[in-house]
């Protein structure tokens, strides 16, 4: 990042926050310096094993030994993988060299590194991601199954080489707290599936070593988390994060003066922040559905702990975590995967979920609706590794009789978080009339307001593309969460919120619904957002979208309406499985055997783009760091005044102009 571009990047930063961030700012920036002292002067207290429990807290006490499901074996041979690379467990770790793009980063204090700057850190998230420990949790799993002592070693050679070039507050891996909250849950599983003080890891001369080590690790990733939390404009899903390790790590080992201050402080942040930062009706206000079961296993580790500590967190914080996760369920689609709003990282809590973020939502599922006993989201859930893990045997054999129940119908509507459904298996959609994002800075949220999402059988059809870049490739950062990426109306080539940096939006669009119906033969919803107000000639997007159930046609009709002429774009983004076809104004495409058509607005002038590079234009993304082609019909034309554009879906040729 050049000296201009950071500059410019902190100046956009300072508009956004409140005034009286700035001097909290100030004040902090002297007590990280203080803090970076402190800690490479200081030595970590003693353990004192008197208040340790005799239980475990996170791993159930009949928790399966099972085998995990996780290709463990081809690790050790092959490499874990992080995102499009590999990570190897039978060589001596580099934690400072990232395995994507081979960039050393620096030695000095994490605090005091800019980890946004690729050309210091390399890409940051490679390097981070092997450091969460994700892959020691599975290896401890089957260390627990068959008592073989590979896995262990490979735990030892992760762990013992992190220790030796990681010393706090040493590189990259200080300078994020919520990395250092994910350590500490995966650690706190390794150490409880390996059998904690009795674990062979800590046994004899060497393991005794280790022991210390570890334990001054682990008090001063806890005391750097106290310090660092995130506050303010800052203050999402990472506080979240930083509160559950915090929470679990101080009643796992509760050894130090320090520890019940930290828990109560973690325990008071988690119900605050569970309420704030996702709404009512269990939309996370980041609207970013991959950090939804992200925060959702933020919430659910301490909630576990702290019933087995018979200290249970409070109802509304319960019922905010059940809420979450009746939002997840209705989402889901018949193969059983999520659409891809909003952010998405492939970001995980714990190593118990290395089947990846899909699995993980299935699994957050299947969780819930045995703590709840709610049939609807067992049945939507699926049981794994990671439920035979913190749940045990006897809430498996529940999850089971739950699946046999009954179930409620889920919701067809959360409108505080702004998501609306419209039509039944046949023809399904669901659109986004929700906020840009959580904050100040809307930092997961993309340009989405109005957004279509269609489904026909249970398939996606019409999707959003994704995410594919963070903190590198700001070019494709900026079109993957930009208007033209989405299933929505572009004005004069803008997006309709202004991108400030990777995380930071300026001006940004609302959205609001001013109509949703759901019964009867006809159903609708009627929406606008203002996000093209700050044209010198303001536009109001305005959308309405009608459903007749009977015969499966869906109405979408978009009103421009405004002064002055306008460039127009209409953009429709197809799943990458489907062919769509073009002829005049009209599109079929088959799906599993369903023609549909689409009739197109003949004032736009319509093109299919399947992997354009240059525009960029026609690209879906599954995972972070990976995209493929998919088909983009675009529709562009301008247009003075108030402009009406309409577009017919149907299944089956019926209905079709």
């Amino acid at each position: 990042m050049s000296v201009s571009a950071k500059i410019t990047w902190y100046w956009r930063r300072l508009i956004v926050m409140p005034l009286a961030e700035i001097p909290w700012r100030i004040v902090r920036a002297v007590k990280v310096r203080v803090l970076v002292w402190h800690y490479r002067r200081a030595l970590a207290p003693q353990a004192n094993w008197a208040q340790c429990p005799d239980r475990r807290l996170l791993i159930a006490h009949d928790a399966a030994a099972d085998m995990p499901a996780a290709p463990v074996d081809a690790w050790l041979r092959d490499g874990f993988p992080i995102f499009e690379e590999r990570w190897a467990l039978d060589a001596l770790p580099d934690w400072y060299r990232d395995p994507k793009t081979k960039t050393p980063s620096p030695h000095s204090a994490g605090l005091f590194i800019d980890y946004r700057n690729a050309q210091r850190v390399g890409d940051i998230k490679y390097l981070w991601e092997p450091a969460r420990f994700h892959v020691c949790v599975p290896l401890a799993q089957a260390w627990r199954a068959t008592g073989h002592p590979q896995y262990l070693d490979a735990i030892a050679l992760q762990l013992d080489s992190f220790l030796d070039q990681c010393p706090c507050p040493q590189g990259v891996h200080w300078s994020s707290a919520l990395e250092s909250a994910i350590r500490l849950l995966n650690w706190a599983l390794v150490w409880e599936l390996t059998g904690g003080r009795e674990s062979p890891l800590v046994a004899g001369e060497q393991g005794a070593v280790r022991l210390q080590r570890w334990l001054e690790a682990i008090y001063w990733h806890q005391h750097f988390i106290h310090h660092y939390y995130a506050a303010w404009s800052s203050a999402n899903n990472h506080l979240m994060g930083e509160a559950a390790g915090v929470f679990v790590a101080s009643s796992v080992w509760p050894l130090w003066s320090e520890s019940a201050a930290w828990q109560q402080q973690a325990r008071q942040l988690l119900e605050r922040e569970c309420v704030i930062q996702n709404h009512r009706d269990g939309v996370n206000a980041e609207q970013a559905l991959c950090y939804q079961q992200f925060v959702l296993d933020f919430l659910l580790l301490p909630l576990l702990v702290a019933d087995r500590r018979q200290h249970a967190f409070s109802d509304a914080y319960r019922q905010r975590v059940h809420a979450m996760a009746v939002f997840l369920a209705a989402l889901k689609d018949d193969e059983g995967g999520w659409p891809q709003i909003g952010d998405a990282d492939e970001g995980l809590a714990t190593g118990l979920s290395v089947d990846g973020v899909n699995a993980n939502y299935a699994s957050v599922l299947a969780t819930v609706g045995v703590l709840f006993d709610d049939a609807a989201l067992a049945q939507a859930g699926r049981w794994d590794d990671k439920n035979n893990g913190l749940l045990g045997v006897a809430c498996r054999a529940h999850h089971a009789a739950l699946g046999e129940q009954s179930a409620h119908p889920l919701p067809k509507a959360f409108p505080e978080g702004g998501y609306f459904h419209l039509g039944d298996r046949a023809l399904s959609v669901w659109i986004d009339a929700g906020p840009l994002g959580l904050g100040a800075l809307a930092a997961h949220g993309h340009a989405d307001a109005l957004q279509i999402l269609l489904w026909v059988h249970g398939l996606p059809v019409l999707i959003d593309p994704g995410t594919y870049a963070y903190h590198t490739e700001p070019r494709w950062r900026d079109y993957f969460r930009g208007t033209r990426a989405h299933n929505t109306v572009a004005i004069d080539g803008l997006d309709q919120s202004v991108i400030g940096g990777n995380f930071l939006w300026l001006d940004k669009a609302h959205a609001h619904c001013t109509d949703h119906q759901t019964e009867g033969r006809e159903q609708s919803f009627s929406g606008y957002h203002d996000g093209y107000r700050r044209l010198s000639s303001p536009v109001r997007h305005q959308r309405d979208v009608c459903m007749n159930v009977s015969d499966h046609t869906l109405q979408v009709t978009d009103r421009l309406l405004g002064a002055g002429a306008h460039g127009i774009a209409q953009h429709w983004h197809f799943d990458p499985r489907w062919q769509p076809v073009l002829k005049n104004n009209r599109v079929t495409v088959e799906v599993a055997g369903t023609m549909i058509s689409m009739q197109l607005d003949p004032q736009l002038r319509w093109q299919l783009v399947r992997g354009d590079e240059h525009a960029p234009l026609g690209w879906y993304s599954r995972q972070l760091d990976q995209r493929e082609p998919c088909a983009s019909l675009v529709g562009q034309g301008h247009g003075s005044g108030d402009v009406q554009l309409q577009t017919r879906i149907a299944l089956n040729n019926k209905g079709s102009v």
